[in-house]
């Protein structure tokens, strides 16, 4: 925290920093810098990413991100979020390695399709949460991220894009269908059912007032929940056209996405 005429504290421990830290993305003091990236070592041996160099930042704003640029791979994780997205940005790396594909790390291209990225990056999420969700103890933190999730599903903000709640229901659709064990599903089912019918009618309702001809409705979403419940069949793959050739099936049933269009984005993003 800082005010006019008072020494910068950190976020965490609350002890003074200096305003040069403070003013950079990471308003921490090292204590808890180190502390941090010692979490981080702690997941990434879980993962058995221990032979990688993973640098990560820490950050207190934005989502968090795992990149691979020139050899190099970083993780900025915003330190306010859940520690799940720690292990979800590791995890990426950890689908890299299985797939032997460096794209599933790598920034998306400057020019492409920014929509049908975000879309695509929804899948792939689920894709690499379930080759980590059961690693030792990590099913726990991301229980705790779904939860904390389902609660936020209760109230969409007005402001929501249609984009950004699309993206929600592609990937949670296949999270609570599939990654979420069966014990958790049985008793938060009736949550589970209302968080996605939400999310639905939210797309649908956004959709009509966006779209007019190319609008999604109750017939369209049956189709594209058939091809995400294919994803129990290619879940284990480390064929990385598998994947994306999944996530095409699935993006190809939105009305309002040129099917030509499409294509060649999935193309330019995953070569």
């Amino acid at each position: 925290m800082f005010s006019l005429g008072k020494p910068p504290t950190c976020e965490k421990c609350r002890s003074n920093i200096t305003l040069s830290q403070y003013t950079l993305r990471t308003r921490l003091c090292g204590k808890c810098i180190e502390k941090i990236k010692r979490e981080k070592e702690k997941f990434q041996k879980l993962l058995g990413l221990d032979n990688l160099v993973i640098n990560i930042i820490p950050i207190y704003d934005a989502h968090s991100t795992s990149s691979m640029e020139n050899g190099v791979r970083t993780i900025e994780y915003c330190y306010n979020h859940p520690e799940y997205e720690l292990i979800h940005e590791l995890g990426h790396f950890l689908l890299s390695e299985k797939t032997k594909y460096e794209k599933f790390v790598s920034p998306p291209p400057s020019k492409c399709n920014k929509e049908i990225f975000f879309y695509s990056n929804a899948i792939l999420d689920d894709f690499t949460d379930s080759n980590w969700v059961e690693i030792d103890n990590l099913y726990t933190y991301y229980m705790k991220y779904i939860k904390v999730i389902l609660s936020r599903m209760k109230n969409i903000p007005t402001q929501a894009t249609l984009g950004s709640i699309l993206e929600g229901f592609l990937k949670f659709y296949i999270s609570f269908n599939y990654i979420i064990r069966k014990d958790d599903k049985k008793k938060l089912q009736v949550e589970l059912t209302n968080a996605l019918e939400i999310l639905k009618k939210y797309c649908i309702n956004q959709s009509i007032l966006i779209y007019k001809k190319t609008r999604l409705n109750t017939k369209i979403f049956k189709f594209i929940e058939a091809e995400l419940s294919k994803f129990e069949t290619v879940k284990d793959t480390s064929d990385n056209k598998i994947i994306t050739k999944f996530m095409y099936n699935v993006l190809r049933l939105i009305p309002f996405l040129s099917e030509n269009i499409l294509k060649n984005e999935i193309k330019l993003i995953y070569p």
